[in-house]
């Protein structure tokens, strides 16, 4: 929640009159956090006692909605390392944080959740993670140099997760709405990698979340274990072949 989507999502919710908790490495001690009206909460998603540490500060707390929006993308097992080049140390990083991360967060902030009944969890993936889209990475995603292979697999992962966590708690209570959510390819620090790529629509984070917050407000139950675009521009592949970037559902 220190930067990015996380951070925008913080800042609009506030602004809003939500009361938030802003969760980060940081915690207080993140400057960016500093001027907004939330309370920042210190979280590694990786770290099951940091994690417990969520699970206490949220304590009396009803929970209406949670977003899980950690990610990491690291060079050593990036979008241009290949089969053979690849850091699977790394990759067992990045499942830890992208995949085990969420449902670990998730399972912390049941008590919460429940407290509120009518709760929605937006569990923050990737149009990368869409295994339909994976035959047409070249045409869809054509600035990934190899496959991408470590955070598209942990995307995917978080896909099947969110479905799983939707099924159970839409059984237990009917009320709630867990999804996907892809926030679309944005110009942030991880979207743009350091300035080697570009989004095809240029979306702004500001633009993104806002539109993101609207689909999450207009979200239903019926919804739950759904694959959702929050701003609407999911890659998709079109009748005659060609990839657009207009879908509000994300193909698994």
């Amino acid at each position: 929640a220190s930067r990015g989507l996380g951070l925008e999502w913080c800042r609009q919710l506030s602004d809003k009159g939500w009361t938030v908790y802003a969760a980060c490495r940081a915690g207080p001690a993140a400057p960016a956090l500093a001027p907004l009206n939330v309370t920042p909460v210190m979280l590694d998603v990786a770290d099951p006692a940091s994690v417990a540490g969520l699970a206490a500060a949220l304590e009396g707390v009803d929970l209406d909605l949670l977003v899980n929006n950690a990610g990491i993308r690291p060079d050593e097992c990036g979008p241009d390392k290949t089969l053979g080049e690849m850091d699977y140390s790394a990759m067992e990083a990045v499942l830890a944080t992208n995949t085990v991360g969420p449902m670990r967060v998730l399972s912390a902030c049941l008590p919460a959740l429940k407290r509120a009944g009518a709760f929605k969890v937006l569990n923050v993936s990737s149009g990368l993670g869409s295994c339909s889209l994976a035959a047409h990475t070249r045409r869809a995603f054509g600035n990934i140099a190899a496959t991408d292979l470590a955070y598209r697999s942990s995307k995917a992962a978080l896909n099947m997760a969110t479905a799983l966590a939707a099924l159970e708690l839409g059984e237990s209570h009917p009320q709630s709405c867990v999804v996907a959510f892809d926030p679309g390819w944005v110009a942030t620090d991880m979207g743009l990698r350091g300035g080697k790529d570009s989004p095809p629509l240029k979306a702004g984070v500001e633009d993104a979340v806002r539109r993101s917050i609207q689909r999450m407000e207009d979200l239903t139950p019926a919804e739950t274990g759904s694959y959702v675009s929050g701003p609407g521009t999911a890659a998709a592949v079109r009748e005659d072949g060609s990839i657009g970037y207009g879908a509000s559902v994300v193909a698994w």
